[in-house]
Parts: structure tokens; C-alpha cells; sequence
């Protein structure tokens, strides 16, 4: 069997690669942070469904935005907007895609999809949800505990590699992605509380960050689509969407967007 050579330089930037095994598995590293690379897949972690989840943005939309310099880093989706004018006039591109991105970035967010998406080695969508419950959505909270070295291993399922991970992790970038954010906060006493609902195809009364706030603010949570999902809200009862179709599979209700409204009357 013919041996194959580690390689010690990133193809992507050219800086060095090294052999990281501070985890479960050793895994090859380029020491660049700015690697396009990495960039681009932080960037598509943050946009995706369990960070900024903008449905409208894909992975060669992402790649196409760092190539022309104006995504160097997480905070730079909110200033895309700058870039309206020029943007529409690029081939594959136009007036309503480029619009339809825009407007699904949003303005508020609920801070375990911050959390779950700033790339903190090994932190997902559970430990984010979990932390938001003990600091009760109160983002300045938890920045003060790592800042003055809380030991989060005190909160049951969360171990001790997972606390360094959150301990040490370096906030700049996402410290600078929350001055354009606000969390959202859930209302425990609102008229469909506990209630998870997922939005699908167009909406007419709002843009969706509004409708999304709007169900948080009656008590509602807003969830992709899945078994523990109680409704998906959708104009079109025969739109053909892969979140319609999955609903259908799974038995969950389809409701339009003025049922809704009749709900939280």
C-alpha cells in the first residue's frame, strides 16, 4: 500500500497546516484564521438553521460574496445591504434575489442561535438552548460569566472539555456581530405558549423576522420543521416546498397566515 504524505500547507491560503488533536480525533488545520476556507464555513454555520437560519443565502452565494471582498467576517452579512446597487447588476443575480437575501436577514435572533453558531468548537443547538435557560436570554449575562470565569461544567450536560471550549473561546467577532442584534425573549404566558410554529413561502402582513417576533411575542417558539413541530404556517396549502412536503410527511398542521392570526387574538 502506497503511503500518502501529510500535507503541511493549506491549498486554499498557502499558511501552514498542523495536526490537531485536542479532540476525539486528530484533525489537519490550517493556522489561518482569515483562510477563505474557514471563513466560508463559519459564515455558512452562522447563516444556516441553527444560526441567522436566512433560507434565502446558499453556499455559492456565500463563496461568490467572499470572492468579491465583501464578507471578511461574520458581522459583514448585516452591511451586505451597502452593497444593494452593485450587487443586483452581477450575473446570477438581480433585483429579487438579491432583495429576497436582504430581507431574510434578520434583526433579532434567540441567543442560543447565537451561541450555537459563533463556532465554539463542539457546541451545538442543545448546549445554546441550555444556556439561554440559565441566563434567562440575557446575552450580556453570559458574555459577563465567561469574562470573569464562570465554570459552566456546574450546569448538568456540560462537561469539562465543553466549558474550556466556551471559557476560552475568543467573543470578538461575535461581540461585534451582536451590536447589529437583539435577542429575542420568549412569553411564557402568551396565548400559544409552547407552541412551535415554522414559516414557509411568502407572507403578506410582514417580512418574516417581524411574523417570527411577532409568535414569540404571543409565546410561540419558532422551530424547523420536525417531529416536535406543532404547526407550519404557509399561504399556499399546495406549495411544493421541501418544508411543506416534510410537514405533510410527518402529519404536522398546516395553517395560513390569518388562521394564525386568528390564534393569537
Amino acid at each position: 500500500m502506497k503511503l500518502i504524505a501529510t500535507p503541511t500547507i493549506c491549498p486554499v491560503c498557502g499558511q501552514p497546516l498542523i495536526i490537531d488533536n485536542s479532540g476525539i480525533a486528530e484533525v489537519l488545520k490550517c493556522v489561518n484564521y482569515n483562510c477563505p476556507a474557514k471563513l466560508e464555513g463559519r459564515l455558512i454555520q452562522f447563516v444556516g438553521k441553527n444560526g441567522l437560519d436566512i433560507e434565502s443565502i446558499s453556499e455559492k452565494t456565500i463563496k461568490a460574496l467572499i470572492s468579491l471582498g465583501w464578507l471578511n467576517n461574520l458581522s459583514d452579512i448585516f452591511t451586505l445591504k451597502d452593497h444593494r446597487d452593485e450587487w443586483v447588476k452581477l450575473n446570477g443575480f438581480g433585483e429579487g434575489s438579491v432583495d429576497k437575501i436582504l430581507e431574510g436577514i434578520p434583526t433579532s435572533v434567540e441567543m442560543w442561535r447565537i451561541i450555537a453558531s459563533a463556532g465554539i468548537p463542539d457546541i451545538n443547538k442543545h448546549i445554546g438552548q441550555l444556556l439561554e435557560e440559565k441566563f434567562e436570554g440575557d446575552w450580556d449575562a453570559f458574555r459577563r460569566a465567561v469574562i470573569t470565569g464562570f465554570d459552566f461544567s456546574r450546569y448538568e450536560g456540560i462537561g469539562a472539555v465543553t466549558a474550556k471550549n466556551l471559557a476560552e473561546f475568543d467573543y470578538s467577532e461575535i461581540d461585534k456581530v451582536m451590536s447589529y442584534l437583539t435577542i429575542r425573549k420568549t412569553n411564557v404566558d402568551g396565548k400559544i405558549a409552547h407552541k412551535t410554529f415554522c414559516i414557509t413561502g411568502k407572507l403578506e402582513s410582514m417580512k418574516r423576522d417581524d411574523f417570527i417576533k411577532l409568535i414569540e411575542e404571543n409565546g410561540g417558539k419558532f422551530a424547523s420543521v420536525g417531529k416536535g413541530l406543532d404547526f407550519l404556517i404557509c399561504n399556499d396549502k399546495d406549495s411544493g416546498s421541501s418544508k411543506m412536503q416534510k410537514a405533510k410527511k410527518l402529519g404536522i398542521t398546516v395553517i395560513s397566515e390569518a388562521e394564525f392570526m386568528e390564534m393569537i387574538k
